[in-house]
């Protein structure tokens, strides 16, 4: 499983059939470390906005004041998702405008 991996500490043990750092290794004729590039370090990103929809028609069903027909649109954190730790996106991630109310 560690083969391919690209960690810079990791690689297969044939003799013990796990992944282990060289120092774990029960013989170093017996370890392969599978790196085809330089390994990537400190991959935090934080997240990003994408673009927001297209207005859409929407309702919202309010128990004391009925429902109203309003125009949202959304967006989703992922322009890019966070990951390794990094940020959640900041702010409104829907919109909500021109809502009218009907009678009940």
């Amino acid at each position: 499983l560690c083969l391919e991996a690209r960690d810079p500490y990791c690689g297969w043990d044939f003799r013990q059939r796990k992944c282990t750092t060289l120092e774990e290794s029960s013989n170093m004729s017996q370890w392969k470390q599978n790196i085809t590039i330089c390994p990537l370090r400190n991959q935090t990103f934080d997240g990003g906005f994408g673009p927001w929809t297209s207005w859409h028609p929407c309702n919202n069903d309010d128990p004391l004041d009925g429902v109203s027909s309003c125009l949202c649109r959304s967006r989703s954190c992922d322009s890019p998702a966070p990951r390794c730790g990094g940020k959640n996106c900041e702010g409104p991630t829907i919109e909500v405008s021109n809502c009218s109310r009907s009678e009940k």
